[in-house]
């Protein structure tokens, strides 16, 4: 344990030596594990609670790295040169290795349950209306609903002069509406809720896979993990064996000590 923390504080001040301000758990980390800013000043800070904070540490100075060498962080050329589909695989495969699927599953799995409510209540509603289609609105039905419903069409929950109206409670609150509306309306909230889970998928996907996420992730592992890196993605492991053999990136040279 003491050496874990004495390597954690060598680190810190080997990532200070760059000029870069370190905060650890003083909660400025904007709701992630730790966070790099690039504004008037460097700084990464670490959120409270973190266990791996060498792990954190190294992934967050990774993106100062890719900062320095390329502001945009729009690229991996500066330190994979050109880049194949061969280190893209590579990197995606650490990043399955290492995402914490337990946050973001649920979503996943609410997204195929959503998917399977959608079609069996459209299956029902083509039972009464043989030309509906669930890509597109089914105005015969859309007429038939009268001010509260019609306001249920775009929003789950509604508030009116004569009361408060959910897609929950439809069935409770209208019980003589018909029941292909009634199903129209639940239809038409849970695809509303699969676009926002979907929409939160491609968030995540695209930070994920981002540039700078892609090399801070291999960076990471690099150093913490490398029989997974030398095992997952061996072109990738090499380049960085290579970078520190010719001692091309000199902000790599000191983790060497601490770490390899």
């Amino acid at each position: 344990m003491d050496n874990k923390r004495n390597r954690t504080q060598e680190l810190i001040s080997y990532i200070k030596s760059f000029g870069i301000e370190v905060n650890i758990g003083k909660n400025k980390a904007r709701g992630n594990k730790g966070f790099f800013s690039a504004g008037k000043k460097f700084r990464i800070d670490i959120a409270k609670g973190q266990e791996n904070i060498t792990g954190v540490l190294l992934h967050e100075f990774a993106h100062y790295i890719h900062y320095v060498y390329d502001s945009t962080l729009s690229s991996l050329e500066f330190f994979f040169g050109d880049i194949n589909d061969d280190l893209i695989n590579e990197m995606i495969e650490i990043t399955v290795a290492r995402i914490p699927k337990r946050s973001i599953e649920p979503m996943f799995v609410m997204a195929d349950e959503l998917r399977k409510e959608i079609k069996e209540l459209a299956d029902s509603i083509k039972n009464e209306y043989k030309d509906f289609k669930i890509s597109r609105p089914c105005l015969q039905l859309e007429k038939k609903l009268s001010f509260p419903l019609n306001l249920l069409l775009k929003y789950d929950r509604v508030k009116t002069g004569t009361g408060e109206f959910s897609t929950e409670t439809i069935e409770r609150d209208f019980p003589f509406l018909e029941r292909c509306c009634a199903e129209y309306l639940i239809l038409k909230s849970k695809q509303r809720y699969l676009k926002r889970i979907t929409s939160s998928i491609a968030r995540l996907n695209k930070y994920y896979n981002s540039p700078s996420e892609l090399f801070a992730r291999c960076f990471e592992v690099y150093y913490t993990d490398r029989a997974l890196l030398a095992n997952k993605a061996p072109r990738i492991f090499n380049v960085f064996n290579e970078a520190i053999l010719n001692n091309k990136f000199s902000e790599l040279s000191g983790l060497s000590n601490l770490f390899l």
